[in-house]
């Protein structure tokens, strides 16, 4: 049996392609993961029949049970017969659903859409040849925050996402960075920016499936960058023909020094490290 899965794109009739819509109309079993979708009302239109995947939202006590609980629901139903699943946006862009579908089943067909990635880089304007890093709300953290590049987070439907998103560029950005929210993007009549600081975040936002935050590239040096430019010959050279404070400079050259040992620890360390995590999940996994 075949399993396609399709992109029903951004919320725009015109994010939708050709190829899906045929893909649709032309299957006999057409499961929907979400009914609440703007394209969806051109299904409906076209009279075609399908099954939604709505009631797992209910049931389910967390994010990842319930991406798992719907991909086990179509592997299912595509042993059975031939089967077209729908989800919003893009199946390669952020959808956790496909993703472990695939991991199951890697012959599945994939039938792409316009994500919402293109809207928001429009509505934006930010230059993503300086980089673009994408993170679900629910996944972001200290750890994946990376001030040297743009990041976009997605799909920030209530308010604990949006206060825990907030702590977060809180650590990395400090309380003042001007950040740009996103609703609809793309979607004529609907889309609204707002630019905000990050502590207006829990005050300013209103919870929505189709809010996503854009957080412009850092534009000064991080404390990182700095350390690694002390630490270059020539400044550590020169440092001592510079007029400041003698506990200061004491104090720059040892965090230079820490620097660098710390930095070829790692660059020696790298691949070593990532064989004792293998051997650990082995462990842990009981391989």
């Amino acid at each position: 049996m075949k399993l396609t899965i399709v992109g029903l794109g951004f919320g725009e009739k015109k994010g939708i392609t050709l190829e899906a819509l045929d893909t649709i109309k032309n299957s006999s079993n057409v499961i929907l993961r979400t009914k609440h979708h703007p394209t969806v009302e051109l299904i409906d239109e076209m009279g075609i029949e399908y099954k939604t995947c709505d009631e797992f939202y209910e049931k389910a006590d967390n994010f990842e049970e319930l991406y798992k609980s719907i991909a086990k629901k179509v592997l299912e139903e595509s042993k059975e017969k031939d089967t077209v699943y729908v989800v919003p946006g893009a199946p390669s862009i952020l959808e956790s659903t496909a993703f472990h579908i695939i991991k199951d089943e890697p012959d599945v067909e994939i039938v792409e859409a316009v994500s919402f990635i293109e809207p928001c880089v429009t509505a934006s304007k930010i230059d993503i040849g300086e980089g673009l890093v994408l993170i679900d709300a629910v996944d972001v953290n200290f750890y994946n925050l990376n001030p040297n590049f743009n990041i976009m987070i997605t799909q920030l439907w209530n308010e604990f996402i949006i206060s825990d998103v907030k702590l977060a560029l809180m650590e990395i950005y400090g309380d003042e960075y001007e950040i740009e929210a996103i609703y609809s993007a793309g979607i004529k009549g609907e889309e609204e920016i707002k630019k905000l600081k990050v502590y207006e975040m829990d005050r300013v936002l209103k919870p929505d499936i189709r809010l996503s935050l854009v957080v412009p590239t850092f534009k000064g040096n991080n404390f990182l960058e700095l350390l690694s430019e002390l630490s270059t010959a020539d400044n550590e050279k020169n440092i001592d023909k510079v007029d400041i404070d003698p506990e200061l400079k004491t104090a720059i050259m040892n965090l230079s020094q820490s620097y660098k040992n710390l930095k070829n620890l790692v660059d020696e360390g790298y691949f070593e490290m990532n064989e004792v995590i293998f051997a650990l999940k082995s462990l842990n996994n009981g391989i």
